[in-house]
């Protein structure tokens, strides 16, 4: 008799949720925050879905979502598609059983879960935030000086936009905004590609100090050398200068060179 060794393995275990963030009950959640669920290991990334897990309000209403996955971290990530209501309470429901979360075909999490949490005041949002509206500020972690436009935005009457790091953004979220308002941030070649088709069909994009990326959709070319600590004066006789002092403005720090390459300037560097 010949003995013959199996060395395939099947997992037996079920998927654990290891944690989750926010936590469970949370109170003072960005509404345009994420929601992370993390698993014990690695589960069949065919079963991670806005089915299997569900984002629903107080009157248990349904939240469209998108949901990604990352094999490396066992981690989902759940984007509500448009921000949600200040100062409500939503549920997140990562699904069991045999229509849940699993490994394998019969190797499913065990039992539903459920994590609560609340958002944020808008009586006591920081300057830092925004209520929501037809803007969408794009920060990014990386530099928190992005998010400055905010304060400026606030402190000239307009509050009628929202705040979200470039990381969080997709095309669902990006199709529900009217204009971007993008600090001083870094954006990588998908990125690009969403704003680009994004302004195409019709969006408006103003960056601030926008990176070799963003160039073509700006209408620039790259030259070499900066300018530091200048002064600018804008031409005030059109838009978008309409309503801009027509005195000269200093800015502090170093200036990126471009020649125009089909945008049109509106200012004029005073040496």
């Amino acid at each position: 008799m010949d003995v013959v060794f199996n060395t395939a393995t099947t997992d037996i275990v079920a998927p654990v949720v290891t944690s989750t963030s926010p936590n469970d009950h949370a109170i003072g959640i960005n509404v345009n925050a994420s929601f992370n669920v993390t698993f014990n290991e690695n589960v069949n990334p065919a079963t991670v879905s806005s089915s299997t897990i569900e984002l629903r309000d107080g009157l248990n209403t349904l939240i469209p979502v998108t949901i990604s996955y990352n094999q490396g971290l066992y981690k989902a990530v759940l984007t509500p598609v448009s921000p949600l209501s200040y100062y409500s309470k939503y549920t997140v429901t990562i699904k069991g059983g045999a229509s849940g979360v699993k490994i394998w075909p019969a190797n499913a999490m065990v039992n539903d879960i459920l994590k609560t949490f609340s958002t944020e005041d808008a009586s006591v949002l920081s300057y830092n935030d925004g209520p929501g509206g037809p803007i969408l500020v794009v920060t990014s972690s990386t530099n928190p000086f992005s998010r400055y436009s905010a304060e400026i935005l606030r402190a000239e009457g307009l509050n009628e936009f929202a705040v979200m790091d470039v990381a969080a953004i997709n095309a669902t979220i990006l199709n529900t905004y009217d204009v971007v308002v993008q600090g001083e941030i870094t954006v990588t070649a998908p990125q690009v590609t969403m704003f680009t088709n994004w302004v195409n069909a019709g969006g408006t994009l103003i960056a601030f100090k926008p990176g070799a990326p963003l160039n073509s959709l700006m209408g620039l070319t790259a030259a070499s050398g900066t300018l530091s600590d200048k002064y600018l004066l804008v031409n005030t006789a059109s838009e978008p200068g309409t309503g801009i002092v027509g005195e000269t403005i200093q800015f502090h720090g170093d200036a990126n060179l471009h020649t125009l390459n089909g945008a049109t300037s509106n200012c004029y560097i005073i040496q």
